[in-house]
């Protein structure tokens, strides 16, 4: 588990030989973008809540993710999560979603 909550992280980098991690909570920071996370194949828990996201995206390599945490954001539409067959909770409360 790796906990970098509240941090006024803008951009997700270096997490590069993390491979086995599981658990990444990056929630209340001030992230615009879901990036550079494809080295992360056995994460099954992603906390991106109070950010600034404003697009579901580059979740493709995270094929073990079963949470997946985005509330608080300005995310307008809930897409590109085909690939998240495993995916058991997703929340999207308090975002912009229309439809």
């Amino acid at each position: 588990m790796l906990e970098l909550g509240d941090n006024r992280i803008r951009e997700i980098k270096n997490l590069e030989g993390l491979g086995t991690l599981k658990e990444l909570y990056l929630g209340k920071n001030k992230i615009t973008k879901i990036q550079n996370l494809d080295d992360l194949s056995h994460l099954e828990i992603l906390i991106l809540q109070s950010n600034r996201l404003t697009k579901i995206e580059n979740l493709d390599q995270l094929s073990n993710l079963e949470q997946l945490y985005l509330s608080e954001n300005g995310i307008p539409v809930m897409e590109n999560m085909e690939s998240q067959v495993k995916l058991q909770t997703l929340d999207l409360a308090m975002n912009r979603i229309t439809t």
